[in-house]
């Protein structure tokens, strides 16, 4: 009779205290209170690569004139006088040209400014405004002129094909000028081309 109360008693005491044990036992994977180390969470994230971003329009002109340099020597002028002509590229779309006209019967020593406002792998659009000073040989008259334009300036490696040949330029242009001539019978309108090669 006492061994069947001593296991009953067993029966109903032992549930409360193992869970007891249990709920105080920490998992054996556990870090006791007692430990000194430290845990470090390291996370990782994964950034996809960036799409490339293509070069504006403008950054294409500047590698271009990177490539080509920005001057330029040749001829250049219009069908009354022509000369030695000279250009240097200021910025993208700005360009400065200095003539220096001795062919013809007319001398001249002037300066443009070009403003592209249209630029292409192939050609380039321009509007110019300048000032000459002029000098009539045959009755050594001089005046100086003034006047503006638009143009076309062209690379000949793309008109023909061709990437071997050297950087040579073309263009061509049209505008009016007014110049104040006693006796020579100077033309409002005037047409001029030009032959560059950069360097």
């Amino acid at each position: 009779m006492a061994r069947l109360l001593a296991l009953a008693a067993l029966v109903l005491v032992a549930p409360p205290a193992l869970a007891q044990g249990l709920a105080e036992s920490p998992p054996p994977d556990a870090p006791s209170a007692s430990d000194d180390g430290a845990s470090i969470l390291v996370v990782v994230r994964h950034e996809p690569a960036a799409d490339p971003v293509a070069p504006r329009p403008a950054e294409v002109a500047d590698a271009r004139m990177d490539v080509d340099t920005r001057y330029g020597i040749g001829l250049g002028g219009t069908w009354r006088v022509q000369g030695i002509s000279g250009t240097y590229d200021l910025s993208e779309t700005l360009t400065a040209e200095a003539i220096v006209g001795v062919l013809g019967r007319l001398t001249s020593l002037g300066a443009r400014a070009w403003y592209r406002f249209d630029r292409s792998d192939d050609y380039d659009l321009y509007a110019y405004g300048g000032a000459s000073f002029y000098r009539y040989s045959v009755f050594s008259e001089t005046a100086v002129g003034i006047g503006g334009g638009a143009g076309v300036q062209a690379d000949l490696r793309k008109l023909l094909g061709n990437e071997d040949l050297p950087p040579i330029y073309l263009s061509a242009d049209a505008g009016l000028t007014y110049a104040s001539f006693n006796t020579y019978g100077f033309s409002a309108f005037t047409a001029g081309s030009g032959i560059h090669y950069r360097f």
